[in-house]
Formats: structure tokens, C-alpha cells, sequence
């Protein structure tokens, strides 16, 4: 629990290249230097925690643009109230907090979770893929 999110998981097959099936605590890239070389995006056999729907709070999710995100709740009565939780900056503090702060928010009386996008590099990715599932479809 050191990492707040689940582990990355690699697929390594007989006779065929180093799958990534799950992101994680782990970055791809990392795993990629220690390899040699670029794993490959996982062709089957989904790995737990990685389906469509994985954990998400009672409320809906939406990720919005930066601008949208700070433009929240500016159109009253769209928004009754508002409460910033920031995350932190670094990448792996912020995973290691994820799904504490996702879990506090659920227990407020509010019908939205809104998320600020989060930065595109890479060291973002295994929260970027559990923000996505949080706000896909049902």
C-alpha cells in the first residue's frame, strides 16, 4: 500500500514479447529500460483491476480541461458548493493518495466528483487510466 495503487503487471510468454496488461506504481518506461526495449500493449488475458468498470464511488466522475475544471461551479445554481481537494504535484505522492482522497469524497453529500485532467506525460499514466475507468460508462 506504500504505492496507493495497484501493481503493474507484465505479461512474459514463452515466444512472445513482454506484454504491459496492467499500468501501475510501476512506470512502463521503467520496465522497458530494465528490458531492453518497449512493452508491448497487452493483446488478451485481462488482468484484474483492469477491466472497463474497476473501482469507482457512488457519485459520477467527470475529468475536465483545465479550463472547465477552474470554471466550475461559476454558473449558479449548477453548482451549489465547491470543495477543492488538491493532489499533490509529484506523480507518486499523488498515487499513493488516490483512492484515500477518491474514498473521502465519496462519503460527502455531493452528486459529481469533477477531476482536473491531469498532466500527459507518462509518469501520469496509471492514474490517468484509473481516472478513465472512474468516469467511463457504467
Amino acid at each position: 500500500a506504500d504505492h496507493g495503487i495497484e501493481s503493474t503487471i507484465v505479461s512474459v510468454m514463452p515466444a512472445e514479447e513482454p506484454q504491459l496488461a496492467r499500468t501501475g506504481a510501476i512506470p512502463a518506461s521503467a520496465i522497458a529500460e530494465v528490458l531492453g526495449r518497449p512493452l508491448a500493449p497487452a493483446s488478451r488475458h485481462p488482468s484484474p483491476g483492469a477491466k472497463e468498470r474497476h473501482y469507482r464511488p457512488r457519485q459520477e466522475v467527470r475529468v475536465l480541461s483545465e479550463a472547465k475544471y477552474r470554471s466550475c461551479g461559476n454558473d449558479p445554481p449548477a453548482v451549489a458548493a465547491k470543495l477543492w481537494l488538491a493532489m499533490p504535484a509529484d506523480p507518486v505522492a499523488a498515487a499513493r493518495r488516490f483512492y484515500q482522497d477518491v474514498r473521502a469524497l465519496e462519503h460527502l453529500p455531493v452528486r459529481i466528483i469533477a477531476v482536473n485532467e491531469l498532466p500527459p506525460d507518462a509518469a501520469w499514466d496509471a492514474l490517468r487510466d484509473r481516472l478513465r475507468r472512474m468516469a467511463g460508462p457504467a
